[in-house]
């Protein structure tokens, strides 16, 4: 600079240069070609010393370096590290100095396919990992992704029982009834750890205790049942959910309690059991009371209204009003025909009634529950019998003895050849058997007979036949 300055004061003509005295000066000091052009461009009038000095002192803006694949592993690497010990400062900084090169915010793990979120609501602490999780959000990371097991973050924070993490997921709109892989919900992992207060947000916040996962068919209370999860369990069914429910084993939840010798959830349940059924009799002893109320009203209105003559159609076919003399007669010849007569609400069962009704309908509800199975997406698998050659399973009926599909079914229906709901119900059910025996539960045909399966779970209930199988 000082030579530069000697320079320009013996070129200087009253203080100043022009531009092509500057070209001379910066060539007389080596100065590449570039430098020179690009400061000579800038020269738009004679220039002082002040003004030349600036041209001289100013400095090309960095630019930022290329990133190489082995940096930006390091970075990464470093990151995560950051935010699984909770270091908010470092994690802060890597957001900030590398947002337009790398998106570390949504950085998915190959092994896991986790992003850093995961990490941060592990964190050592509660309070640390909050605050990397909100710096997370506030660069981009997505709170709704879900991992390899089709988990978000809403299960973590369950499973470790993280309330103010909870509360944050809730005001972002997580959902405390999304399912995982497994069909279970965060409300399982709350259950099996016994993390009370995330039960407690969880049911106020419209968790479905009576939700059951793809595994075994059962509830949370299974889960916390085996594990001897007091409070969770006394949660549970303080919210509502049957201690009844048989799994896909036919066992219930108190099975298990006491399978694995849990006594004060075994004995919880038992009583919780005994209460339910109690109040499951009272409401339909009630819904009874209320129904002969109705149907009596109903009788003592309408007696009035109308009145009856008992007529006899002799061998010539006359016939004439029976009077109570010949009412008597008959009384003693036909005793029982009588009794039916003169008190026919006595002697009529109405549960008789009404099953004779259910046999009569059963085949109509079986006929519409299989056209609303046939339309489902999933049931593409299972409309016909499965061609073997057609999809190279040429061992599929060495390994599936009772073959069945919706076709042979509707088939079967429309030929009359079932005797009652039950014998329909078990062939829908040796589809999904044999779906699962022959492609597992993890194949994307297992997982179609699962949601099959499962729809046709809820038609039996939404059609209140199921207590009839």
């Amino acid at each position: 600079m000082q030579a530069a300055l000697i320079r320009f004061d013996m070129a200087a003509n009253d203080g100043k240069v022009n531009a092509e005295q500057v070209i001379s000066i910066l060539q007389s000091l080596n100065y590449n070609p570039q430098d020179i052009t690009k400061i000579v461009s800038q020269i738009t009038a004679d220039i002082d010393v002040k003004q030349f000095k600036e041209l001289l002192t100013q400095k090309e803006e960095p630019k930022q370096e290329r990133l190489t694949t082995s940096q930006i592993r390091q970075i990464e690497d470093e990151f995560r590290q950051a935010v699984k010990y909770g270091n908010v400062d470092k994690v802060l900084q890597y957001l900030n100095k590398y947002q337009n090169q790398i998106d570390l915010a949504n950085k998915i793990e190959p092994q896991n396919r986790q992003i850093p979120t995961y990490d941060a609501v592990q964190a050592p602490a509660e309070y640390q990992a909050y605050l990397i999780l909100k710096t997370l959000y506030e660069h981009g990371s997505d709170i709704h992704y879900r991992d390899a097991m089709q988990q978000s973050i809403m299960f973590y924070i369950c499973r470790d029982g993280r309330c103010q993490l909870f509360d944050f997921l809730i005001s972002k709109g997580l959902s405390v009834n999304e399912q995982d892989q497994n069909g279970q919900t965060p409300i399982f992992y709350a259950a099996r750890e016994n993390k009370v207060e995330i039960l407690q947000r969880l049911i106020q916040n419209g968790a479905n205790v009576n939700h059951r996962d793809k595994i075994l068919d059962q509830t949370a209370l299974f889960y916390s049942a085996k594990e001897g999860q007091l409070q969770a369990c006394q949660l549970l069914i303080d919210a509502g959910c049957k201690i009844s429910h048989q799994d896909a084993t036919k066992k219930t939840a108190v099975a298990y309690a006491k399978k694995f010798n849990r006594k004060e959830v075994y004995d919880l349940l038992i009583i919780g059991a005994q209460r339910q059924k109690d109040e499951a009799n009272q409401k339909r002893d009630d819904g009874h009371s209320k129904i002969e109320q109705k149907i009596n009203r109903k009788k003592n209105k309408d007696l009035p209204k109308f009145q009856y003559k008992l007529m006899h159609i002799d061998d010539k076919g006359l016939s004439k009003e029976v009077t109570n003399e010949d009412f008597e007669k008959f009384t003693q010849e036909f005793p029982e025909i009588a009794k039916l007569i003169m008190n026919p609400d006595d002697n009529i069962d109405e549960t008789m009634i009404s099953s004779i009704k259910e046999d009569q309908m059963w085949d109509k509800i079986a006929k519409k529950i299989l056209n609303q199975l046939w339309k489902l997406k999933q049931s593409v698998y299972f409309l016909e019998p499965v061609d073997v050659n057609r999809y190279q399973i040429l061992d599929y009926y060495d390994i599936v003895k009772n073959p069945m599909d919706f076709g042979t079914i509707k088939q079967k229906l429309q030929n009359n050849q079932y005797k009652c709901f039950k014998e329909f119900h078990i062939d829908i059910l040796l589809v999904f058997e044999n779906c699962v025996l022959y492609n597992g539960i993890h194949s994307e045909v297992g997982q179609a007979g699962i949601k099959v399966k499962q729809e046709y779970l809820l038609m039996l209930e939404q059609n209140g036949i199921n207590k009839n199988l």
